[in-house]
């Protein structure tokens, strides 16, 4: 029982990371880290952003500490 417990345990501490989205941004020019959507995008969210956390989409990302969208208007994978 311990063990599925730690298993169980480990799994959500690492599939949640694994799946996060990191954004660099300057001037609406972005590299997107770890998406399965895009690595570099264009859009018009002009703030700057070092290593933030992001969703992503199809047609935009979500800056998880504002919860801000920014709509993508170009992408390049």
């Amino acid at each position: 029982m311990k063990t599925y417990l730690a298993i169980i345990f480990m799994n959500i501490i690492f599939l949640n990371n694994a799946n996060s989205a990191e954004a660099n941004c300057i001037n609406g020019k972005c590299e997107i880290i770890n998406s399965i959507h895009y690595k570099l995008v264009t859009t018009y969210c002009l703030q700057t952003l070092n290593y933030e956390k992001v969703d992503t989409d199809f047609s935009f990302f979500k800056i998880l500490s504002t919860d801000e969208k920014c709509q993508v208007i170009t992408s390049e994978n």
